[in-house]
């Protein structure tokens, strides 16, 4: 039987301050502890933190779904928030959509272009302008060394420098689980780095840096840590 170790939870606010409702996903160890949830947000992070201090009695946090690994509990908190489509939803203290590897905000209907089609035209024109010239390789060609570098991650065994460069660079894979807080201090559970630098139009090198601890100061106003 799989243990269930993590949850997605619904925390209860009685008080007249904030919305009502805060969802989230977390260890049910954390849950057992008194984690109520984090909330980052300009508007309401120092008044959540102020009621905790002062009328912990007003919150009541239940554990409503519970999952084997941090990703299914991610996905499921996803799919809360965008039944209830809390960014908007003034019952609910989320103003953010936690991010995970179920949605591709750059394919299907969270696509810019989504339902629409090209006219031959515009399909003509968009060739044109990454054909011959335009073409920001036009012209120039692989090194051999560059060549064979390229050719060695596709076959026979890896040498340790090459183990060790993927290793190094993994920090780019869908699955790295991290945090974001936004330049208005909203705090956004993240799951995969390229997509979430996609979504919230951020540099993929700036966010990697912050996670690493060789950058310091923010990107556009946001940092990153790790959870």
């Amino acid at each position: 039987m799989p243990t269930l170790i993590y949850c997605t939870y619904l925390t209860v606010y009685t008080g007249n301050t904030l919305p009502p409702f805060y969802i989230g996903s977390t260890s049910i160890d954390n849950i057992n502890k008194g984690y109520r949830g984090s909330v980052a947000s300009k508007n309401y992070k120092s008044i959540w933190k102020q009621e905790l201090y002062d009328h912990p009695d007003l919150f009541k946090t239940i554990i409503l779904t519970r999952h084997e690994t941090r990703e299914d509990a991610l996905i499921r908190e996803q799919s809360f928030h965008f039944a209830l489509n809390v960014k908007i939803s003034s019952l609910h203290i989320n103003s953010a959509i936690a991010v995970t590897n179920n949605y591709d905000f750059n394919k299907g209907e969270f696509h810019h272009n989504y339902g629409r089609k090209s006219s031959r035209e515009t399909s003509a024109k968009l060739s044109r302008l990454v054909s011959g010239k335009n073409n920001p390789f036009y012209n120039k060609h692989h090194t051999e060394e560059s060549k064979k570098l390229i050719g060695s991650y596709h076959i026979g065994p890896k040498s340790k420098e090459q183990i060790a460069l993927q290793q190094q660079t993994s920090l780019t894979r869908r699955g790295t689980h991290f945090k974001l807080i936004s330049p208005d201090g909203e705090e956004i559970t993240c799951l995969g780095i390229n997509r979430t630098c996609k979504l919230y139009n951020l540099n993929r090198t700036s966010i990697i840096k912050l996670l690493k601890g060789t950058q310091i100061t923010p990107h556009k106003g946001w940092m990153a840590y790790y959870l």
